[in-house]
């Protein structure tokens, strides 16, 4: 089973210490010169707030990298880069200030007992860095777990506060529960769809195709654009649902109450949500071909060594599974067979822009779970 915290930072890009950034700049090599000009850059900054039309008195900004500036993510993470060799019995996931531990273990107690101690390893690094963690916020989550009562399960006790697992975490943007079947992902973004599509219909009489069609794609369609390669092979009642707020709001869109869906995405060339998905997927693998995605996906899709002349190259290895779960309807062994039933003349394209508009104007198929 596995075992993950995800912790929270306060106001993590405002708290950095400037004098220890560049202390650890120097470690890592920078010039003395360059070192100069960044102190430069962070030092006689002040601010004020506005409340009205009254203002508040200048104070200068002693700690913290600018936010929305190019540097600012460069600095944050050349500061939190340590941070990556203090974990003893687990491994991290991070991206800027959301730090996420995860660890193995067959025994939940022991499970539990490795996460205890490996957060107070992480809060004693962020006190030591002038960072200000907030265990209330911190979120915990066992899977792989079975058990009728969940109430049963570990928790994680701190000096003065009590971490309590949960069934499902979200992070980045993306709800992750126990099970790994993202019906709540799925409810909630087909929520957020349905409400803009309900915004959608109280004005659609008052413009036309053009712009209906320009809120079709900025409010309901991107909803479903996000992270998709995470959650996309869900399970098929929680695709219906993804399904029928398209199919509501494209008839909005085009006003077409009678005709068959597949009929309107053909009529205005649109793409269903899972065809969009399948593209998206087949262009990430394609960039793995032109070296342009990082090596972890290149691990998922391994390209198939062909000693013959075939019709059919630049296939890839179909992995070995043991359950449909988490075997058959995953993402990297839906990828390799989808990929493999693309014909040459699309794979052997040399542009990803190229790539993506021919792909979209083929007709392919599909042969996962959710299109049987």
């Amino acid at each position: 089973m596995i075992g993950t915290v995800l912790m929270d930072l306060s106001k993590a890009f405002d708290s950095l210490p400037h004098e220890l950034l560049l202390a650890k700049l120097s470690a890592y090599g920078f010039d003395r010169r360059s070192i100069i000009l960044i102190g430069s850059y962070l030092s006689n900054r002040k601010q004020r707030t506005k409340v009205g039309s009254e203002l508040s008195l200048w104070l200068d900004i002693i700690i913290g990298v600018p936010q929305g500036s190019v540097l600012g993510p460069l600095l944050f993470n050349i500061f939190i880069n340590d941070l990556m060799y203090i974990t003893q019995y687990s491994s991290i996931c991070n991206f800027a200030d959301d730090n996420t531990i995860y660890c193995c273990n067959n025994n939940i107690l022991d499970l539990n007992n490795t996460l205890r101690n490996e957060v107070l390893v992480f809060l004693e690094w962020f006190e030591n860095n002038q960072l200000v963690a907030n265990p209330d916020k911190f979120q915990l989550m066992y899977l792989g777990y079975r058990l009728n009562n969940f109430d049963t399960l570990p928790k994680i006790s701190l000096s003065h506060v009590e971490i309590k697992p949960k069934t499902s975490v979200k992070l980045l943007g993306v709800t992750l529960d126990n099970k790994l079947n993202f019906n709540e992902h799925v409810n909630n973004i087909c929520k957020v769809a349905s409400q803009n599509t309900n915004c959608l219909a109280r004005i659609r009489n008052y413009i036309d195709v053009k712009h209906s069609r320009l809120l079709y794609n900025a409010y309901i369609k991107s909803v479903f654009g996000y992270a998709p390669l995470i959650w996309m092979f869900c399970q098929k009642s929680s695709y219906k649902k993804i399904e029928s707020v398209q199919k509501r709001a494209l008839r909005l869109v085009f006003l077409e109450h009678e005709k068959p869906f597949n009929e309107i995405l053909e009529l205005y060339k649109e793409k269903s949500i899972h065809s969009m998905h399948l593209i998206l997927l087949a262009t990430e693998i394609f960039k793995i071909y032109l070296n342009l995605n990082p090596t972890f996906m290149s691990s998922l899709f391994l390209q198939k060594e062909v000693f013959y002349n075939l019709r059919n190259s630049n296939l890839l290895n179909i992995p070995k599974v043991n359950s449909s779960k988490y075997g058959t309807h995953s993402v990297f062994f839906q990828g390799c067979i989808f990929w493999n039933s693309l014909p040459d003349s699309v794979k052997n394209l040399k542009s990803v822009e190229i790539f993506k508009k021919v792909l979209k104007t083929i007709n392919f198929r599909c042969s996962c779970h959710l299109c049987k």
